[in-house]
């Protein structure tokens, strides 16, 4: 058993304040270890060639994975040279490498933590002699306040959204960018092999709820998700089915689920980690997306949901406000509340949202009985992605910083 796997198998046993400190602690002491070095200014053209060194992890399965494989593409796809280092997401460990050479501007897809144990890895020396770009993603308006000493190693920051971008700018003078994530691929998928698999009827009215503890269970709240639901349908229609779409939960945590919605029939737990490919059809196979999370740095399933036309039921609270209103979806009221205690990797005090789950019952309660409100919102939703999160633009703001830095 790797160390990881037994990490998770103890973790659950463990108070999240705990983890957190011993986070901190790590984080500091790997701090320690580093020195000063002659940061490059804008532009840097000098002996190395243009193009990117992009360090990230494309295979982790993970809503940061997703971020780095779109960012990745999106640099390619400008001809831009690049030399690709895979890194663990968890670990920090170097893995393989795609391409070769040693070009002007390092990207470290990497969140800060994590940068930290890279570098323990591979040496600082590889940030001497480049234009460093730290691409780091977090969920609230306070990012941790180590954030601020690893942020001195890095030229400017790069963030999944304006919300993000803000974040970051209290802890840093450091230029700092919000780049989206970019859709490459806006085909329909009819979801028809996903109802087929699962036994729904091709007119049956599909819900999804997605959560990953990883991704911080308190944060995602499929809790009041599955109240939403409940409260919607205190008794379930025949043409009504919900899929629980979830990884890394303890059984507790799904019995507790399972629990809310007692005996009601047509109710599909998947609890496993599926391909990119089938995941997103998955989601096409849905009609209904409930996302009551406290906070979002992006929100790549509220995203993924609105390009196959399907509705959103979701917080209107943080970066998916930046891409879905109340003409491509429902958005949910909200307040803004403090945590009273730690929820890993977000400290006591923390600032997020407590979206209402009565108001987002009436809402998808609305969806299912009009299909016209429905299709209306689902035609906007599907028009409003390809709108903003087209890749093509998204990937040209891209290139023209990189051509910026670079000096051409």
């Amino acid at each position: 058993m790797n160390t990881e796997k037994l990490k998770d198998i103890v973790r659950p046993f463990i108070p999240d304040v705990i983890i957190n400190m011993r986070e901190e602690a790590r984080n500091r002491k790997a701090l320690q270890g580093m020195h000063e070095y002659k940061h490059l200014s804008s532009p840097c053209k000098g002996d190395k060639p243009f193009g990117v060194n992009f360090y990230g992890d494309t295979k982790a399965g993970t809503g940061l994975s997703r971020s780095a494989v779109i960012l990745l593409q999106e640099i390619k796809d400008k001809g831009v040279p690049v030399h690709f280092h895979r890194v663990e997401e968890w670990s920090g460990e170097p893995k393989e490498e795609e391409g070769e050479g040693d070009y002007a501007i390092n990207i470290f897809h990497l969140q800060p933590s994590v940068f930290l144990r890279f570098i323990g890895y591979a040496g600082q020396d590889l940030l001497e002699g480049h234009y460093n770009i730290g691409h780091w993603a977090w969920e609230t308006p306070d990012v941790p306040s180590v954030w601020k000493d690893v942020g001195r190693y890095f030229d400017e920051m790069w963030c999944p959204s304006a919300f993000v971008a803000d974040a970051i700018r209290k802890v840093t003078d450091n230029p700092v960018m919000d780049v989206h994530h970019g859709f490459f691929e806006f085909e329909d998928r009819d979801g028809a092999v996903i109802r087929k698999k699962y036994g729904i009827p091709a007119d049956a009215f599909t819900v999804l709820i997605l959560y990953d503890a990883r991704s911080s269970a308190a944060r995602k709240n499929p809790d009041a998700a599955v109240e939403a639901f409940v409260k919607a349908f205190p008794e379930m229609p025949e043409d009504v089915y919900l899929i629980l779409k979830g990884k890394h939960f303890t059984a507790a945590q799904k019995k507790k689920l399972m629990n809310k919605l007692g005996n009601r029939k047509n109710v599909i737990q998947v609890d496993t980690m599926l391909p990119w490919d089938e995941a997103q059809e998955l989601v096409a196979a849905c009609d209904a997306l409930i996302s009551l999370h406290r906070a979002e740095g992006f929100g790549l399933p509220v995203a993924e949901m609105m390009s196959y036309g399907g509705v959103v039921i979701g917080t209107d609270y943080s970066a998916t406000t930046e891409f879905m209103d109340a003409d491509s979806g429902c958005p949910v009221a909200y307040k803004l509340i403090k945590t009273k205690v730690t929820h890993k990797p977000y400290p006591r005090g923390t600032v997020w949202a407590d979206p209402d789950a009565s108001d987002a019952a009436v809402k998808l309660k609305k969806v299912y009985e009009d299909p016209e409100l429905r299709k209306r919102l689902g035609e906007n939703a599907k028009k409003r992605v390809r709108e903003i999160l087209a890749a093509g633009n998204i990937g040209q703001k891209v290139y023209e910083r990189l051509k910026q830095i670079y000096g051409e």
